[in-house]
């Protein structure tokens, strides 16, 4: 007789949590700002310089600066935090230091007039005895260090809150990755995407913003499936984006070498339910502006000062959820400099003078700037990186003259038509999209052999009251402006031994040219109601930079330097007069590599 067993059930596979994927740890560093004032001693300062290099920290820089003429220190030091404990007056020592600098509240502060690091964006009105109309200058947002009403350029700071939080290059990863998120262990990413403004000029990596500014317009958020391969099941299912939150938060810190001493606070921007579908068929999902169409609330400024520093981050959480009703958050941080907001006035001449005087010290005096670094030869490759994010290049003392870097270069302004209206000609060489670089207002653009002149060269004429606005008031004719000739030119300078050669070579010589009018100029002009701009066609910028042209090289060693300078030249007619705006641009030309 046979006997048959029951049949076993079969029981359901538990499915797989979706979890964050992890990452090795990083080096955590604890950035410190020191600011001195040595008076008028030069001599205390460069005592001083030398003192920076001898402390035992992971990096540091030395930056002396002129202002009000007094000689200034700013020293940055880069303190490795990951076995740091915390202060045991954490909250005592973060209130005291907090409200001595005028931190009340989130986002108030800090006390005007103290000496400090900032960042600002400063819009510049170049003025003239000869006409009531002003001239804007690129909006260009920076560090400054500020001392009353004076400032002075500072190169950084870069990433405190980011490395402090969460070790050294988390700065340049904006986004996490999920894994498990589909029945077959599929993978999902979610990517920030800081778009800087494009009315404000500033380096790559400031990430400078303002109250008022919709996050959505300069943070792009994305989803996309990460895995080098994709099946069928795992396309065909579905994920639902529930719910999303922004959240600005403030990073106070009190740096020390041995504790640390942070405190965060947080102010929700939006939250909400949302209903979106995300199709796993598509490579890449952004998520619509409306979902996160929240703004930067009134907040002081990013600000460093002796003993306090105090920066911003967003911290974006999308909740997801899939068929299986499992559901999970991701979230993304991005630290910001949220900037404050400052107008001034320059006339002519102050233009005229040099670079120095432009940026407004005003008083002619010598100014000196010393990068200084410790020998990082035995400190681990992290270091390097560092190194490259802060632009660091000497490893020893130096000290020259030096002249601030210019916040825009002082085009020239002629006078136009019957009614002398300030006209200009303004031109950009760093904007093009092949590779990232700074899209500040700098005298140093980045190429590679072989690109096209359209590619990196944009020029548009500028005129400081649009045709339309002054026909309201007086009868004016629509002036014809008749472009002549554009000269472009590539000067490759040598230096080895002492000796310097240079080659030159013709890059564009076009006098085949249209004209344009008054009334041609539609375009507004960032920080000016009344001006208006008109870009000359890429089409007229044909031409090309030679292919075998050699990089960019400076060997300390062998005394052997390789730079190019592009000489541009440019001539228009308009009333009978012939004007040449001329501008040199140095080129730093770069390797192709794969």
């Amino acid at each position: 007789m046979r006997f048959l067993g029951r049949r076993r059930k079969l029981q359901p596979q538990p499915q797989p949590q979706p979890q964050l994927r992890k990452e090795a740890p990083r080096e955590k560093l604890s950035t410190i700002y020191q600011l001195r004032n040595f008076g008028t001693n030069y001599k205390r300062q460069l005592d001083a310089v030398v003192e920076a290099v001898d402390k035992n920290v992971f990096l540091s820089r030395t930056v002396g600066l002129l202002l009000q003429g007094e000689h200034l220190q700013v020293t940055e030091l880069a303190v490795k935090s990951l076995d740091m404990a915390e202060h045991p007056d954490l909250k005592i020592q973060i209130e005291y230091a907090r409200l001595r600098n005028g931190v009340t509240a989130f986002g108030k502060g800090p006390n005007p007039g103290s000496t400090m690091l900032v960042f600002e964006v400063v819009h510049t009105y170049h003025t003239f005895d000869w006409s009531d109309l002003e001239m804007p200058m690129p909006i260009v947002g920076k560090c400054f260090l500020a001392a009353g009403d004076d400032r002075q350029l500072f190169p950084g700071p870069k990433f405190p809150m980011s490395h402090q939080l969460y070790g050294f290059g988390s700065e340049m990863k904006m986004g996490s990755i999920h894994d498990n998120v589909t029945m077959d262990g599929g993978s999902l990413e979610l990517k920030a995407d800081f778009k800087p403004p494009s009315w404000i000029q500033q380096e790559a990596y400031s990430r400078i913003v303002l109250p008022g500014m919709h996050v959505a317009s300069f943070l792009p958020l994305s989803l996309q499936l990460v895995d080098e391969w994709s099946s069928n099941t795992k396309l065909q299912e579905l994920l639902h984006l529930t719910k999303i939150r922004v959240e600005l938060q403030e990073f106070r810190c009190v740096p020390d070498r041995n504790f640390e001493s942070t405190d965060i606070q947080r102010k929700v921007l939006v939250e909400q339910e949302v209903f979106m579908a995300i199709n796993l068929f598509n490579k890449k999902t952004m998520i619509p502006h409306t979902m996160y169409d929240c703004v930067i609330p009134e907040v002081g400024p990013t600000f460093f000062t002796d003993g306090f520093l105090r920066t911003y981050g967003l911290e974006v959480t999308l909740t997801i959820s899939n068929e299986r009703t499992l559901t999970f958050n991701a979230s993304v941080f991005i630290e910001l400099n949220v900037a404050q907001k400052k107008v001034e006035q320059m006339k002519d001449e102050e233009v005229r003078r040099s670079i120095s005087s432009y940026l407004g010290d005003g008083n002619g005096e010598p100014q000196r700037i010393f990068h200084v670094m410790k020998d990082l030869r035995n400190v681990e490759s992290t270091a390097n990186g560092l190194l490259t994010l802060s632009g660091l290049n000497a490893d020893e003392f130096t000290g020259k003259s030096f002249v601030r870097q210019k916040r825009s270069f002082p085009w020239r302004i002629v006078r136009f038509g019957e009614r002398n209206i300030p006209f200009t000609l303004r031109v950009s060489l760093n904007e093009h999209v092949r590779f990232l670089q700074s899209n500040e207002c700098s005298a140093v653009t980045i190429v590679s052999p072989g690109m096209e002149l359209s590619e990196f060269v944009k020029c548009a004429f500028i005129v400081a009251q649009s045709f339309e606005d002054a026909s309201r008031h007086h009868h004016v004719e629509d002036t014809e402006i008749q472009l002549e000739q554009i000269e472009i030119k590539l000067i490759e300078g040598r230096t080895e031994s002492g000796i310097i050669t240079t080659d030159e070579t013709i890059l564009l010589d076009n006098k085949d040219l249209p004209s344009i009018r008054w009334s041609d100029f539609k375009d507004t002009v960032a920080g000016s109601p009344k001006a208006r701009s008109i870009t000359l066609p890429q089409t007229l910028f044909k031409g090309n930079l030679p292919a075998n042209v050699k990089p960019y090289v400076i060997c300390q060693r062998s005394k052997f330097q390789r730079s190019h300078l592009m000489e541009c030249r440019l001539l228009v007619r308009f009333l009978g007069q012939v004007h040449a705006f001329e501008w040199p641009h140095l080129l730093e030309v770069a390797e192709n590599r794969m």
